[in-house]
């Protein structure tokens, strides 16, 4: 609730919120996409002095930056947030759905697998993970041969070099780098294009 996440006494800076279902939001919406826009919450609210016994207006503010994971089954969320999130849409087809009830099915054959396990591997790539700089040479030319309408694309347009950079982060270790400075940066090849584009149009 909105509530929740302006009172939490939990910082929320580099942090990521998983919320389950969609539904249970809507109330927070306004207060997420200041957030994730803004990079931190600043909200008045009005409290009563327990000495005073008179109600002030008090100042909460809640630094992110702060990333935000939800599952709904609605077929489009709100557009403000549309421009904020990326959408991984489910694969519905017959074929997956049989491969999900065939691993639901081994949990009572086999056993429940050990999540920590499996974790642990990711752990382990996060850890050698370098901050490092993006270069993206052909970024120039995605701003010529992207859509200019509606107005969203200028925070679209955004997202997917953001998304692009991210990539060219991952795969640091198999890509070229190029000192720029004192600093060395990654350049993001065409082939992180081609796994970028899919995910944003």
């Amino acid at each position: 609730s909105r509530q929740a996440l302006v009172y939490s006494e939990e910082s929320l800076s580099h942090r990521t919120v998983i919320i389950l279902e969609r539904p249970g939001m809507e109330a927070a919406d306004y207060n997420i996409r200041t957030l994730q826009s803004e990079g931190k919450i600043v909200f008045a609210t009005v409290e009563k002095d327990p000495e005073t016994n008179h109600h002030r207006t008090v100042r909460v503010e809640k630094e992110g930056p702060t990333n935000f994971i939800f599952t709904t089954t609605a077929p489009e969320i709100h557009a403000e947030n549309e421009t904020r999130h990326w959408s991984i849409l489910v694969d519905e087809s017959p074929k997956q759905t049989e491969e999900v009830k065939r691993k639901t099915a081994e949990q009572y054959t086999v056993g429940v697998c050990e999540d920590d396990e499996e974790l642990e591997v990711w752990r382990a790539v996060q850890r050698l993970l370098r901050p490092v700089g993006v270069i993206i040479p052909y970024a120039v030319w995605l701003a010529t041969h992207t859509p200019d309408r509606p107005v969203r694309m200028r925070r679209d347009f955004a997202r997917l070099l953001g998304l692009i950079e991210a990539i060219a982060v991952l795969y640091q270790d198999q890509r070229q780098l190029q000192e720029v400075g004192s600093e060395r940066a990654v350049v993001a090849g065409i082939a992180i294009l081609l796994i970028a584009l899919p995910l944003s149009w």
